[in-house]
């Protein structure tokens, strides 16, 4: 796979139809998440799967307001607290591997 063509057809969806997405969907979702690559393998995140209506309408609200995300069927959570990573200056940094 050429990854430029990839990268370039990209988009961002801020408009959702209104129906639930299978639960295979969200598995594969999960799966590719889980075998991305981390720095030093330590896979450091962790997945929030948000589905129920008013959840999602909570979610909205701790992302300042922004309609589309309480608007979409599903909302899939990366979250991490790893905070082992300090670059030379003491400020923490996130692991990223390329």
């Amino acid at each position: 796979m050429e990854v430029l063509p990839e990268i370039l057809r990209r988009t961002s969806v801020r408009e959702f139809l209104p129906r639930q997405v299978d639960p295979e969907t969200i598995n594969r979702i999960l799966e590719a998440g889980r075998l991305a690559p981390s720095a030093k393998n330590r896979q450091p995140w962790r997945f929030i799967v948000i589905t129920d209506p008013g959840k999602r309408v909570l979610f909205e609200r701790a992302c300042f307001g922004q309609e589309h995300v309480g608007n979409a069927p599903v909302i899939i959570a990366c979250c991490s607290t790893n905070t082992e990573y300090k670059m030379p200056n003491g400020q923490l940094s996130y692991p990223i591997d390329i």
